[in-house]
């Protein structure tokens, strides 16, 4: 395909999709504005900032993996989301003011907190407390936005937007976190460092109430109910008796569990013990968006042909390999190969994400949404915990030792790496055997 053609292509998918003509394509268009605000708050006040926040209130390793994993235990509130949501016809301001509430406690109640708690054992449980909080109020609002937007991405546009609502949220995001990394390293080691990172929370604050107005702007359609209203038992009976939602539950549930093993500590690791710069890594990270442009029809193709879940197989199979070159990672080579190998998971990622984001939607029924949302939220953060908490107590098992194999020695997070490289293979296998079950019925 010529250049030019492209370029056309891609442009007639963006107007087809995005606008302000009619309700759809405005629904479409304020449900990526806020995907994009959203990244931008979440990336400077999670991820390598929320890191470096943390370990400039003299929080250590194991301290940062228990706060990170605990929050997921709140997932457990969204039991009571359909019960709750389930008794208002119109949810557009009580998901507002949920929303706010939850940007009020995770940013200026998390960025407060270290003025007034000065025992560093008591941070930790304070940090906690908030982070649980704050997440409760997010997996409300989480039963409740998903089956309200889910009426704008209708399944044959769903993987396009999927991609441009990607490439659009990291590209502006990862401009702005890149800027935001140059100041962080530039004042790396002096006091002003963390006058930074705390003047991006309060900022993040103030984008969050620009979020909370995009997500309440699309129209509400009349939400799909039945005469008896839900329990919060019915939030695991109706999965549980769906076996094509439960069996597509399954192989998210396998994928969080493998994807998830290094995330309390790999971020720390990086820079603490590798020496990774800010900069390296939110550059590193901005560059997805322009592996999503360019091979975001590519994978669009494979999707077409192969189906979700053959594509997904695929993409985890060749994802392996790059977590071994991820063990091999140290302070002298980290610039070249860490570079490498994380443009070969970028363009791997284009098609992993796209079919990963699909995979709450490929099997859900129509009716009750709220209550597979929920089962969805619940039990996917119950395998984000448990992964996260077995990684974490790895690594504070293993301190400093390490495994010496001729001329290498891995410590513990490294061996994680390796870890996550047979989980993607065996995953990819058994996916690949479950897909011609599993994919939608034409």
């Amino acid at each position: 395909m010529h250049i030019s053609a492209y370029i056309q292509s891609i442009s007639d998918s963006f107007r087809t999709l995005f606008g302000l003509q009619d309700e759809m394509k405005r629904g479409r268009t304020c449900m990526v504005g806020a995907s994009i605000v959203g990244s931008i708050i979440s990336g400077i006040s999670s991820g390598i900032f929320y890191t470096g926040f943390l370990l400039g209130n003299h929080i250590d390793l194991t301290g940062i993996g228990v706060i990170t994993f605990i929050p997921y235990l709140a997932s457990l509130v969204s039991l009571a989301a359909p019960y709750l949501l389930e008794r208002f016809a119109h949810r557009r301001r009580l998901l507002a003011l949920l929303r706010a509430l939850q940007w009020t406690v995770q940013l200026l109640g998390m960025t407060l907190l270290p003025m007034l708690v000065k025992d560093p054992s008591a941070r930790i449980v304070c940090f906690c407390i908030i982070s649980f909080m704050g997440t409760a109020l997010s997996c409300l609002c989480t039963s409740g936005f998903t089956p309200w937007h889910l009426n704008f991405i209708p399944d044959q546009v769903r993987a396009s937007y999927f991609m441009f609502c990607s490439f659009l949220t990291n590209t502006i995001s990862g401009l702005f976190l890149i800027f935001s990394g140059l100041i962080a390293d530039a004042l790396a080691g002096s006091p002003h460092q963390m006058t930074i990172i705390l003047a991006l929370r309060y900022i993040a604050f103030g984008l969050a109430l620009l979020e909370v107005w995009l997500l309440v702007r699309p129209k509400e359609f009349p939400y799909a109910r039945r005469q008896t209203r839900p329990s919060p038992s019915q939030v695991f009976i109706l999965p549980l008796r769906n076996g094509r939602f439960l069996k597509t539950e399954g192989i998210n549930l396998l994928y969080l569990f493998v994807m998830n093993l290094t995330a309390s500590v790999l971020n720390a690791w990086l820079l603490d013990s590798i020496g990774v710069s800010y900069t390296l890594i939110n550059l590193v990270n901005t560059l997805y968006s322009f592996f999503l442009l360019l091979f975001g029809p590519f994978w669009q193709r494979r999707i077409g042909r192969l189906g979700w879940l053959r594509t997904l197989s695929l993409s985890l199979l060749a994802l392996a390999p790059t977590y071994v070159l991820y063990m091999l990672i140290r302070p002298d080579n980290f610039f070249w190969l860490f570079l490498i190998m994380r443009l070969i998971q970028h363009f791997i990622g284009v098609g992993q994400n796209t079919c990963v984001s699909n995979l709450l939607y490929l099997n859900m029924p129509e009716e009750e949404r709220s209550s597979f949302v929920s089962f969805h939220t619940v039990v996917s953060n119950l395998a984000v915990l448990v992964s996260m908490m077995l990684g974490t107590g790895f690594v504070s098992l293993m301190g400093d030792r390490v495994l010496t194999l001729g001329s290498l020695s891995f410590s513990s997070i490294p061996l994680l790496l390796g870890a996550t490289a047979v989980g993607c293979l065996l995953l990819a296998l058994l996916i690949r055997r479950q897909a011609p079950k599993l994919e939608p019925l034409d």
